[in-house]
């Protein structure tokens, strides 16, 4: 299709986050902020939209609002999009505590 993706990853788990236990971490503000710098060092930020997702906490909320500002303020723009879809799967709803009482 002729498109250009760069990913960072804002979470990397074992499983979903809906099962008892669960292994991995979160990404940090200044570690998103950093991989978008080493992109930016190497002139491979010229994209024309922001795909996000789940993202972790408040600051780093903030992180990629700044990465999208900066997207924006490029020539030709950025489109932004987030989605704010669950992904369950199969898991039952028992398994994410909504039926419980």
């Amino acid at each position: 299709m002729g498109l250009d993706v760069a990913s960072l990853n804002t979470v990397q788990f074992s499983n979903h986050s809906g099962y008892r236990r669960l292994k991995g971490f979160r990404t940090t503000a200044g570690q998103i902020s950093d991989l978008y710098d080493g992109l930016k060092d190497c002139g491979l930020d010229d994209f024309g939209m922001l795909l996000t997702g789940y993202i972790p906490s408040e600051e780093c909320v903030e992180a990629v609002g700044k990465i999208a500002r900066d997207m924006k303020g490029k020539e030709g723009g950025c489109f932004w999009r987030m989605c704010l879809l669950l992904c369950i799967g199969d898991i039952e709803e028992e398994l994410m505590g909504w039926n419980s009482t």
